[in-house]
């Protein structure tokens, strides 16, 4: 089976009920704003505009609410990649595309990964059963880059010395380490275009042609 054809069988398992969503994004602002005891299940209801039925329908109490967040960022990236599959411009659109829409992704999870390294949380986020949806999860979107990634390798946009699931493993870990490190890059529009044109080109400075 071909990496796309897993990427599509893939991707169902990751995507979000609406109301599911819809708790996960109250319990998001939630969780970044306050300590984590201060939360209650209460409050998320309040928050997400649904009862408690609702909410104990998909989350079993707030840890089992707090390990699905940590866990759930990974069916947005996904969803960018997928939505890029019948674009016919030139692969490099393409990519500068993906590029600016999961660098925004990321920044809007920031206060979340901050929460997650907190010392208040982590044995509830880092838990063996979190760690192997977590697992799960980064495989899928590794998955879901890579045959993105690989359509610019047979357009001959991207070298083909390189197994697709490495030029994934390379631009994701970029875009996660210069958006939730803080290292200083510009904002919007020419933040893309860099980080585009790194992935692409590299670091090296341009040769300059040679004189006859």
């Amino acid at each position: 089976m071909g990496l796309t054809s897993q990427f599509y069988l893939a991707t169902p398992a990751l995507t979000i009920p609406d109301k599911e969503r819809q708790i996960l994004t109250a319990a998001e602002v939630l969780f970044t704003t306050r300590r984590f005891h201060e939360v209650t299940m209460d409050d998320v209801c309040r928050e997400a505009g649904v009862g408690k039925g609702t909410i104990y329908r998909y989350f079993k109490d707030k840890d089992d609410l707090f390990q699905r967040l940590i866990t759930s960022g990974a069916e947005e990236l996904c969803e960018i990649l997928q939505s890029e599959s019948a674009a016919s411009d030139p692969f490099a659109h393409q990519l500068r595309r993906v590029v600016g829409r999961l660098r925004q992704a990321m920044q809007r999870k920031h206060d979340l990964f901050r929460l997650m390294q907190s010392e208040e949380t982590r044995k509830i986020a880092f838990n063996e059963a979190t760690r192997a949806q977590w697992k799960q999860r980064r495989k899928v979107l590794l998955e879901a880059t890579a045959a993105f990634l690989k359509r610019g390798v047979e357009n001959k946009a991207l070298r083909d010395d390189i197994a697709p699931e490495a030029l994934a493993t390379v631009l994701l870990g970029m875009l996660r380490s210069l958006t939730w490190h803080g290292e200083p890059l510009p904002d919007g529009e020419e933040s893309t275009s860099l980080l585009t044109d790194l992935f692409l080109r590299g670091a090296a400075v341009a040769s300059e042609p040679k004189s006859r």
